[in-house]
């Protein structure tokens, strides 16, 4: 499946170091996020993706193999992104 950002959404995010803040604009919701579920919302604000080019792109960026506990932690996050509002399924192309 691959997932894409809610166009309803409104979010905005900054980083520190391990950490961010996101704050949902329509709803008034705000997030603490570790540095891997920054890095998730990031790449999400690049366009639609799917688990497994989630998982190639950051274990790329961490230098680590796109192994199954690393593909398993960003389907929880993305899980919780949906269960939040914030992704949707991608329109197929």
């Amino acid at each position: 499946m691959t997932w894409a950002v809610n166009p309803l959404v409104q979010l905005h995010w900054r980083g520190w170091g391990a950490e961010a803040v996101a704050f949902e604009a329509v709803s008034g919701e705000m997030l603490v996020l570790d540095a891997l579920e920054a890095a998730v919302a990031g790449l999400f604000e690049a366009g639609p993706r799917d688990l497994q080019s989630l998982t190639e792109a950051l274990a790329a960026d961490m230098g680590l193999p796109p192994d199954a506990d690393l593909a398993a932690r960003i389907r929880a996050i993305i899980e919780d992104f949906v269960a939040r509002g914030w992704l949707q399924p991608a329109e197929p192309m």
